[in-house]
């Protein structure tokens, strides 16, 4: 008996609780799985980027009934990403000793070349990428909770509307009977009845709303393969407890100097430094030092080139110098507005909580007053009309209740979006 009592118990379904939806915003998600796949394809190009500084080995070998047209070589070319390039090469003709190459820029290329840029910028990439992870799987948790609290909303609204419901039937049957019995007058049942008839309306219309929330909820709710579940009313849990917030503006200014968009932000500045540092060493002149020795001779010699205009790389350096001063100019702006938002956040959360406070209030002095009248109308001295009046503004105050928790939950969410933070599972 308790064996099936414990299996009885254990089969009902358990409220959908927010630490359990958390926990399930991972790469079941589209949106994560997409994220994490750009960071493995920014992790890719970086691999291909890093390539400057691999050796390469090149070979050739030929054969034929001439000897004299019978070789075989072999090169090792080890490329940097600051510009020198060292080579041993061999040639069966030397016998086992191997021959050196050297090409080292003098100007241009020294340090700063084009194969440097395309490899900080490629592992600069692959930290975005990382940033966009985290800012997704932020953005998620913060909009699963958006949607978690929205949904238990409407469920308390359904209950609302449904205990209004009861109210009306429980009190129509019993109303008929008095009017049959000549002891109140007929226009009581009228009263009630269409009491009843509106609050099925009410219903109706919250569990529209309920379901519509569920559905919306199964983005961030999804089985083992990712597929969205919908939760019915049967997992409405609890109206989770809410209390004064606690803020510290210099704190969450701090906090969010960290949060993901303000990284990136910082990463596009980095990526445009670089191009500036490549311009920069783009206006000096093609100089170079070319070096080869191998057992039977050596060479060595310098090359030159340069425009003497300089105009395609000044032009380059002018525009990589004005997109750096934009970008400053945009990061400067987005702390700013950052800092102006998070004023607005701490305000609007403690209006809130304000509004909080009043609706129950009114809740509280809503009861009271039905109370009085459900007294007053057991007593004689009232009517239908006044006691469903009374219940429809209780059940307005509890609706304002539940819309102002809404709303300061929300204004929470808001503010940990900007101290780039999300409730944890």
């Amino acid at each position: 008996m308790i064996l099936a009592f414990v299996a009885a118990v254990a089969a009902q379904p358990q409220p959908l609780e927010l630490q359990e939806l958390l926990a399930g915003v991972d790469a079941r998600n589209p949106a994560y799985r997409s994220a994490i796949e750009k960071r493995s394809a920014a992790e890719g190009k970086a691999l291909a980027a890093r390539a400057v500084n691999t050796p390469t080995l090149y070979g050739d070998w030929s054969d034929g009934t001439d000897e004299d047209y019978q070789y075989a070589t072999a090169e090792l070319i080890q490329s940097t990403a600051l510009g020198p390039q060292v080579g041993l090469i061999w040639d069966a003709d030397w016998g086992t000793t191997p021959g050196v190459t050297v090409d080292v820029p003098l100007a241009d290329g020294l340090i700063f070349g084009s194969e440097r840029l395309a490899l900080i910028q490629a592992e600069l990439g692959v930290d975005a990428a990382e940033i966009d992870v985290e800012k997704t799987e932020l953005d998620l948790r913060l909009q699963a909770a958006s949607a978690w609290y929205s949904w238990v909303a409407a469920g308390r609204r359904l209950e609302i509307a449904d205990s209004q419901l009861e109210l009306a039937q429980e009190r129509q049957d019993a109303l008929q009977i008095a009017v049959n019995a000549g002891s109140i007058p007929a226009i009581n049942v009228l009263d009630n009845r269409r009491a009843l008839v509106e609050r099925q309306a009410a219903v109706v219309k919250a569990r529209e709303t309920v379901e519509k929330a569920a559905a919306a909820l199964s983005l961030y709710y999804r089985d083992a393969q990712g597929r969205p579940i919908v939760v019915g009313t049967d997992r409405l849990p609890q109206t989770p407890a809410i209390s004064a917030p606690s803020l510290d503006l210099d704190a969450d200014q701090q906090l969010a100097r960290a949060r993901p968009q303000v990284r990136s932000l910082q990463i596009s500045l980095e990526s445009q430094q670089a191009e500036l540092d490549r311009a920069r060493n783009g206006m000096l002149p093609e100089l170079s030092a070319q070096g080869t020795w191998h057992p039977q001779e050596w060479s060595a010699g310098v090359g030159f080139s340069m425009s003497p205009a300089f105009r395609a790389e000044r032009g380059k350096l002018n525009a990589a110098r004005a997109q750096l001063a934009s970008l400053e100019a945009d990061f400067q702006n987005a702390l700013d507005t950052l800092d102006a938002a998070l004023v607005q956040a701490h305000i609007e959360l403690q209006r809130r909580w304000e509004a909080v406070e009043l609706a129950q209030q009114d809740v509280e002095i809503t009861a009271r007053a039905l109370g009085l009248e459900n007294t007053a109308f057991n007593l004689g001295s009232s009517e239908v009309f006044r006691l469903v009046q009374r219940e429809q503004q209780l059940a307005a105050a509890q609706n304002d209740l539940v819309g102002a928790t809404l709303d300061y939950q929300l204004a929470g969410l808001k503010r940990l979006a900007l101290v780039g933070h999300a409730p944890q599972p």
